[in-house]
């Protein structure tokens, strides 16, 4: 079921995402990204067997990153704080809204230094 709070031009991009296979969202700044993820989202990186480790870990520490600014976005509109400052039964309800799914796929064999 769609979030019924969505304007109608997010209804559509999460009807577009949900409907297709392996679909990101890449919208500007203030569209409402944060309310259009979805429950069964999965972040999936794959890297090639070249992949420097510095790439590897900044990428993800982006993604943690990421995470870390929704929930503390919501953290902030729901109770007033940032993540880290909630109670333990206040953080729960926010990783059910954002839980951290960071799939690692098997890597490429091409690309880079083997």
């Amino acid at each position: 079921e769609i979030n019924p709070i969505l304007f109608p031009h997010q209804r559509d991009i999460v009807q577009w995402a949900v409907q297709g296979g392996q679909r990101a969202i890449f919208a500007a700044f203030g569209l409402g990204k944060t309310m259009m993820v979805t429950e069964n989202h999965v972040i999936s990186v794959q890297t090639d067997r070249g992949t420097d480790y510095g790439v590897y870990f900044a990428v993800q520490d982006a993604l943690v990153a990421a995470y870390n600014e929704l929930r503390d976005e919501l953290s902030k509109a729901e109770f007033g704080y940032k993540y880290e400052f909630l109670t333990e039964d206040q953080q729960k309800a926010i990783r059910e809204v954002y839980p951290q799914k960071i799939s690692e796929a098997e890597p490429k064999k091409y690309g880079g230094q083997q």
